[in-house]
């Protein structure tokens, strides 16, 4: 039980770090929340208390969870009734849920000898949350106003041909489930955008994070892809109105409070000339 308090007030404390980031630079931040997930508990009801301070008293504007938090895969998988408390009260909020991996704790990872197994930590507990919110569509039925982003363009991409047996296949869950744009393989993002459907990307990226790299041949660095989404190649099959969907229509209709803040500080401006 003291570990239980300790860890709940840990998250507390970050929250509350995250909010005076916010409140340093209000013009570019806007805060999302951490939540104290316990897999052990029967369900998230613990994180409630956390979640309603952060949203009403801090502002923010969104939610993370990880579908393994504790990354010894103990977590419920998303279409279990364990995370009906928080898809409830997200739902009441009006805030998206953000779907990140936490560092798996797997002592091959410690002897694969193939230095940082980054994407490993991220990609496999995302790929896995995917994979069961595509195919578990009562959960969107039970909470119709959900909505769910996974990072990372949801984790891997499909591998098998569309129409292979083997291939699943995903209920359609447009107004419910979409994903980010955080991935700095262009060809990666492209053939994922096109697997997962434009109308269910929503920009975003890491900075810093783990795209610090200059892009080759350019002076951007990997996670500066506003340029790409412009120029690239690669991404030349979206139309000008996809771009601006996925670049700024998609995050404000996710994200409300995106639009509400921009209005504040429109406001606030012309309030101080």
């Amino acid at each position: 039980m003291e570990d239980d308090v300790l860890f709940e007030s840990w998250i507390a404390y970050q929250n509350d770090l995250a909010f005076k980031i916010v409140q340093a630079r209000p013009d570019v931040f806007l805060g999302a929340c951490q939540i104290p997930q316990r897999p052990h508990y029967k369900d998230t009801e613990n994180c409630i208390e956390e979640l309603e301070r952060s949203v009403k008293e801090l502002g923010f504007v969104a939610a993370y969870v990880s579908p393994d938090s504790t990354g010894k895969g103990d977590t419920p998988t998303m279409n279990m009734p364990y995370w009906f408390p928080v898809y409830e009260k997200c739902q009441e909020l009006n805030i998206p849920i953000i779907v990140h991996g936490t560092d798996i704790i797997d002592p091959r990872y410690r002897t694969m000898n193939v230095g940082r197994y980054f994407e490993l930590n991220f990609m496999g507990p995302q790929s896995i949350a995917t994979v069961t919110l595509r195919h578990n569509p009562q959960i969107f039925e039970r909470f119709p106003g959900l909505k769910i982003i996974v990072c990372h363009c949801g984790g891997f991409i499909d591998r098998i041909g569309e129409g292979a047996p083997y291939r699943a296949k995903a209920n359609k869950l447009d107004d419910n489930l979409f994903y980010d744009s955080a991935a700095y393989d262009i060809d990666y993002l492209s053939v994922a955008i096109k697997q997962r459907g434009v109308s269910q990307i929503a920009f975003g990226t890491e900075a810093p994070g783990s795209g610090r790299e200059i892009r080759p041949g350019t002076k951007y660095t990997a996670d500066d892809l506003v340029p790409m989404f412009e120029s690239h190649p690669a991404l030349d099959f979206l139309t000008e109105a996809e771009k601006l969907d996925i670049l700024h229509n998609m995050p404000i209709k996710l994200v409300p409070g995106i639009a509400d803040a921009v209005a504040q500080n429109k406001k606030a401006k012309a309030k101080a000339y």
